[in-house]
């Protein structure tokens, strides 16, 4: 939206002064002094070496607060990307059938989104894309804004591929059928290097929920049989 930086902004500072005032009731409420002084009264002066972190914390909290709305920033970021590069392959698919077909890049565009789902980021930003054209700007300006607005390499690369095409006067048809060869195969490589790691990944949960039982399972019954021969052992010796 037009006052999305001005509101994250407000956010930002929203939260910047919650962290404040936490840091405020708990320099006020001496939670911060208590802690440190449980600290210090550790044997052995282990518990001077965790007196900085202590004396810290309240800012580390502060710091936490400010970050919140950038990470969330971040997050639907994310999230948004993966949507424009699981529906890129698929318009652009649809794109390179239509322009085959001998229909113009701008009927093909339209027949296409009025198929999709209008809350997709793909498809707004395409509509964006039209309304530019509609609105009289050139075709490789509005172009260019579509990119902008996205910032998804993969989406850049084919909109840079159209933008070249367009102003060579190259056929929009191969151009397509280029872009979507080479977009199925970077989905290929992006599904066998999935496939790959996936060994790699499940090592983690093996070692926490298997390995464990089968400790149990081999290890219980000698540990049983351990203590009763100590069992035994004590009570011999005691007498009891």
């Amino acid at each position: 939206g037009p006052h999305a930086a001005t509101t994250f902004s407000l956010i930002t500072l929203g939260f910047v002064a919650g962290g404040g005032f936490v840091i405020y009731r708990l320099h006020s409420g001496g939670a911060t002094a208590q802690f440190v002084s449980m600290l210090e009264s550790i044997p052995g002066g282990v518990g001077n070496v965790l007196v900085p972190f202590a004396l810290a914390s309240p800012w580390l909290i502060l710091m936490t607060f400010a970050t919140i709305p950038a990470l969330v920033v971040r997050a639907v970021r994310r999230r948004r990307v993966e949507q424009v590069e699981e529906d890129l392959p698929l318009v652009l698919d649809l794109l390179n059938t239509l322009a085959q077909a001998g229909i113009g890049f701008d009927s093909a565009l339209d027949r296409i989104l009025a198929a999709q789902q209008a809350e997709r980021p793909l498809v707004q930003e395409l509509r964006s894309f039209q309304y530019d054209i509609l609105a009289g700007r050139r075709r490789v300006e509005s172009l260019r804004r579509l990119s902008r607005r996205l910032q998804v390499p993969t989406f850049s690369t084919f909109i840079s591929a159209i933008i070249q095409a367009e102003q060579v006067g190259a056929g929009i048809a191969q151009t397509l059928r280029i872009q979507a060869s080479e977009f199925r195969s970077r989905r290929r490589e992006k599904a066998t290097a999935a496939a790959m790691s996936v060994p790699t990944k499940l090592i983690v949960p093996m070692v926490i929920g298997f390995l464990p039982g089968v400790f149990v399972a081999l290890l219980g019954p000698m540990l049983h049989q351990a203590l009763e021969m100590m069992d035994r052992s004590l009570r011999n010796i005691t007498g009891g």
